[in-house]
């Protein structure tokens, strides 16, 4: 954390006190004269009004100055300044102090200039002062508790617990660095990478295994210059699937780290990945930990210990070295073990236990289990974590005083940082920012954990109540809590409302559109209406001063009658110029609409507690402990993440359990772009901090997708890696099923929501193919020395669930086949995930598994041989996105970041008028997305194009699995939706759209001179072309 605006300022603070008493009105002069110097240095012409809009962290297109430098610094200091309100607030405020003690003069239009004040005039060199310098980080750390009687607050139970610290020597930790310079040096060339080869495979002394990998693998650049890869920068490889990735990744690491003494960072897609590459790593003699966070420890050690019960027979061979894992996921807390806690949950008091009412750490740091991984980093030559782990993990107070998050201490401490899969991780760094938590109907909701946050700290204090933030604060809070419950109430009356909104995502912009086109004529031109406009408005401000505004107000009596509630509905309907809907229509209608009004005030009000919590919880000084667990971006985070392109964004989910009258909403908060921080890693501190940042590896088989909006990584592809190796063979095949008890009717599953006509569609489908499955089965033992197995693919747990509950009734097929679970779960049928690499143990023909489940990342192998264990895959589904998906919505808005800056230097724009125009277009795009209904045939040629590309890749992912040591593939398409046709009556195929098979011909014909590309799709591509010739031509 670094250093406050109050700590930086605190000499001038004192010296201002003696004639402004107002402690308020001193922060607002200081934050805005700060803030005002800085946009002096780039932007004197301008209006004081636009200074806030450096702070959202949009440069290119936005903020045409060429040094950044200070502007980088002060977003550290007012991250919570993104937003053009609470900066107008902060003026508003700032022209009422004397004009004599400021340093602006800012007149009616907005115009600003430097002044002298009359008192404490060195003011100005301190703020240049203060930013001619990095922002020093906060020195956070605390006495150690000494032997004798503690406490803490047990967050869990809500209760004090008690202990006493014995009489023993405990020793203390070594402090992890500030910070160790980069070392730049080249990857090796193919003699050093035999030579590295021959001695890793020494080292493990199990014959040549590494010298055959290297054998075929070469690094070539994409511009043939003659020049070798630098460790600098963020560097793209591109490498298709079975390239040799890891090879690269584990022969480089060992390299860099025996040979050059660097230290070496990885980021893997899943903690189970993320300990089998520890357990390579430290059988080739390299010390590497692996950092999960405490939260899911539990859990981990389940899957860890799933995974690898079949590798031992006695329970004293946990303690072999393989399973060293073990020592990390299974450490105990001293602390609840003297406070007699048996059965903890995963809440740690570290930096929490109160002696003699002071703060003070605990004093087992060197000996805790729970910081073991994070001590053990101190020594490590390989860093190891996930991206939940990298965003959200601090190392602990007794380790660093400055409890830094992880994305910063790998900054600043490592030297290469590999990420392999990195499109996936793009993926997460995305999703990291677009957070879900329970906001009420569930134990422990937000609104619980914020009104007690609020009552234990505010209800007896009311000093805190007259400073303007923190009353404005409460107000939000309290109206969000009060209409959340009018809500419930309205939800509890209306079960057509209740069906309407139940177990899908909502925000305002897309009920505005529901509602509006309940209220118009079909012929109307919704944007242009009066109801769209002032329902919009609404949305934007629902505590303005227009009509809708009052009769919302009235809406929410809680004395209203029936009869007085419908009166107020209808007389906002014709305000607006709306249409009266139809007797049969009315009720739900209604319902929608004052849900829509209801929901505006509560979007607005959670807008500004969210927001202004940081700044209310140093006022107040909020409890750490006692603090709501909701996803508040990190402050050091916040710096340097590019600001949602919406603004801040809320969207909601109403959750209803089978059995339940009522369900309860969870938010989902929309905070910034994941993906450009993951980019711009390598270099993100390094104005702002001069400090160099680690090289940052980008690998991937997808990762270059020209046109997807969801697997493409925008940093050019500058290495491609390949295998000379003869390329697999994949055969496609397009295998419709049909209903012969239907009369031949083809058989689709994509497109039909969850429930009896899905599940119907399911189990027909499967029973179909079963004479084709067992053909295939028949052909590898033909065809093959060893049998291989056939994968049913579905696009859920809950599909792939259905088809073993088919196959179950089937006496042939007891027995013979295995459905994957995410648990250890106890049916015979099911096989867990954290054993699918082993399932060459069980004796089933054949696995059912959730697309999404296995595509990456997992080996799944003839133990003798190392081949593809599965022969051929049969794809029941059309894959597609989740109607409404927020995480899909969003990464899609992000494919279009590009093109809206295009858009607006094209315009001229620059400062606000830019962030106001990217926010306006961004919010266009987004109620576009979620008004258009998601039918293929209705999408776009350009949608379609994304929809197919999005597909195209998952798919090659899962088939990929198929293809290990380059065995062949058969890969059929059995959902009629890949490529519905039907023959005119001269036989020639009739296509009145065009189909997902023909959509991934043009976009192969598209890249087919594109060296990156066909190295990474080939041969899925060859086969698709294949079978688009076959299926498609007349």
């Amino acid at each position: 954390m670094r250093t406050s605006v109050t700590q930086l300022v605190k000499e001038l603070d004192r010296k201002l006190k003696a004639v402004i008493e107002d402690k308020d009105s001193r922060e607002v002069l200081f934050t805005v004269e700060l803030m005002l110097t800085v946009f002096q240095s780039i932007a004197p012409e301008r209006r004081a009004r636009e200074a806030w809009s450096i702070i959202p962290g949009y440069e290119d297109g936005v903020l045409p100055a060429t040094d950044l430098t200070w502007v980088r610094r002060i977003r550290f200091l007012f991250p919570h300044l993104r937003n053009r309100r609470g900066w107008y607030e902060l003026l508003e405020q700032y022209v009422l102090i004397d004009k004599d003690y400021r340093c602006f003069d800012i007149d009616q239009s907005g115009t600003y200039r430097s002044v002298e004040p009359s008192v404490v005039k060195e003011r100005i060199r301190v703020y240049q002062q203060i930013v001619d310098n990095p922002i020093p980080k906060q020195d956070r750390s605390l006495p150690i508790a000494q032997k004798g009687e503690f406490s803490f607050y047990y967050f869990p139970e809500k209760n004090l617990r008690y202990g006493k610290i014995p009489d023993t020597e405990i020793p203390q930790p070594q402090l992890f660095p500030d910070y160790r310079p980069k070392s730049r040096v080249s990857v090796a060339d193919d003699a050093e990478w035999l030579a590295i080869a021959k001695e890793m495979d020494q080292r493990l002394g199990d014959g040549q295994r590494w010298q055959r990998a290297v054998q075929y693998l070469r690094l070539e650049p994409v511009q043939q210059d003659g020049q070798s890869l630098i460790y600098d920068g963020c560097q793209h490889i591109a490498g298709g699937l079975g390239a040799g990735k890891s090879t690269f990744m584990v022969m480089e690491t060992y390299r860099l780290v025996t040979r050059k003494g660097m230290k070496i960072g990885y980021i893997e897609n899943s903690v189970e990945q993320a300990y089998q590459r520890q357990t390579e790593l430290h059988k080739l003699g390299l010390k590497a930990s692996v950092v999960t966070g405490p939260s899911g420890r539990q859990e981990h050690l389940k899957r860890y210990m799933t995974a690898r019960k079949n590798q031992v027979e006695a329970f004293d061979e946990w303690q072999d070295e393989g399973f060293e894992a073990l020592r990390d996921l299974s450490g105990v807390c001293f602390i609840h073990a003297l406070a007699g806690i048996e059965s903890p949950e995963p809440f740690y008091p570290c930096e929490r236990l109160k002696q003699e009412k002071q703060r003070k750490l605990c004093p087992y740091a060197e000996l805790c289990g729970i910081h073991a991984p994070l001590r053990r980093m101190q020594e490590a030559d390989v860093w190891i974590v996930t991206t939940a782990s990298l965003l959200y993990t601090r190392l602990p107070l007794a380790l660093d005083p400055h409890s830094r998050l992880l994305f910063e201490a790998m900054y600043d401490l490592l030297d290469v940082i590999f990420i392999d899969e990195a499109d996936k991780v793009q993926q997460d760094f995305d999703q990291a920012f677009v957070s879900e938590v329970d906001l009420m109907g569930a134990e422990h909701h937000l609104f619980e954990q914020m009104t007690a946050v609020s009552q234990s700290h505010l209800a007896r204090n009311y000093g805190h109540i007259g400073h303007s933030l923190v009353a404005q604060w409460q107000f939000h809070l309290d109206h969000a809590n009060t209409y959340i419950h009018k809500l419930f109430r309205l939800l509890n009356q209306s079960k057509p409302l209740d069906r309407f909104l139940r177990n899908g995502i909502f925000h305002p912009y897309r009920l505005l559109h529901d509602v509006t086109a309940h209220l118009l004529p079909p012929t109307t031109i919704k944007e242009e209406s009066k109801v769209y406009h002032w329902l919009k408005k609404h949305i934007e401000d629902p505590y303005d001063q227009s009509p809708l505004t009052s009769q919302t107000n009235r809406l929410s009596s809680p004395t209203l009658t029936q009869n007085q509630r419908e009166e107020i509905l209808k007389e906002i309907i014709a305000n607006l110029d709306g249409q009266h809907p139809l007797p049969e229509e009315q009720a739900l209608i209604y319902d929608k609409l004052e849900f829509l009004l209801f929901l505006a005030r509560i979007d607005y009000s959670l807008r500004q507690v969210i927001n202004h919590y940081p700044q209310v919880s140093t006022l107040v000084g909020f409890d750490q402990e006692r603090e709501p667990v909701f996803n508040r971006i990190d402050t050091e985070i916040k710096a340097v993440l590019k600001d949602s392109m919406t603004g801040m964004m809320l969207g909601y989910r109403y959750l209803v359990t089978d059995g339940q009258p009522l369900g309860r909403f969870k938010l989902v908060e929309y905070q910034g772009i994941g993906r450009l921080l993951l980019q711009d890693w390598s270099m993100i501190y390094e104005q702002s901090d001069n400090k160099a940042g680690p090289a940052v590896v980008l690998l991937s088989g997808t990762s270059y997708a020209p046109g997807s909006a969801h697997f493409h990584v925008s940093v050019p592809v500058s290495w491609i890696l390949k295998r000379e190796e003869i390329a697999p063979k994949v055969d496609l095949i397009v295998h419709p099923v049909y209903d012969e008890l239907q009369g031949g009717t083809p058989i689709s599953i994509s497109g039909i929501p969850p429930g009896d006509q899905r599940e119907a569609q399911l189990r027909k489908m499967v029973k179909c193919l079963l004479p084709d499955i067992e053909d295939e089965l028949h052909y590898w033992r033909e065809h093959w020395p060893k049998p291989r197995r056939v994968l049913t693919v579905t696009n859920s747990y809950a599909d792939a669930r259905i088809v073993g509950q088919a196959l179950e009734h089937d006496p042939q097929w007891r027995g013979r086949f295995k459905v994957l679970s995410r648990n250890d779960a106890e049916e015979d049928f099911y096989f867990a995930k954290a054993l699918i690499e082993e399932f060459s143990i069980s004796e089933a023909d054949m696995l059912i598994v959730p697309l999404m489940a296995v595509g990456r990342g997992y080996n799944i192998l003839m133990p003798d041989t190392g081949e593809s264990l599965f022969g051929s895959v049969f794809f029941l589904t059309r894959p597609y996105p989740v109607p409404g998906d927020f995480h899909y919505l969003i990464q899609l808005l992000h494919a279009q970041l590009p093109h809206f800056i295009r858009t607006i230097k094209k315009k001229g724009y620059q400062y606000e008028r830019a962030i106001q125009e990217l926010r306006r277009l961004s919010i266009a795009a987004l109620e576009n997305m979620v008004k258009k209904p998601d039918f293929w045939d209705l999408l776009s040629k350009e949608e379609k194009e994304v929809l197919a590309w999005y597909t195209m890749v998952m798919m090659w992912q899962m088939v990929g699995r198929l293809l290990r040591k380059g065995t062949p593939a058969r890969v059929f398409l059995c959902d009629y939706k890949f490529h519905p046709i039907s023959p005119f009556e001269d036989g020639s195929p009739h296509r009145a759209q065009k189909t997902l098979l023909e959509i991934w011909a043009e976009i192969i014909k598209k890249n087919r001179n594109d060296s990156a590309f066909v190295t990474l799709y080939h041969p899925w591509s060859d086969a698709i072309l294949n079978t688009f010739e076959q299926e498609v031509r007349p």
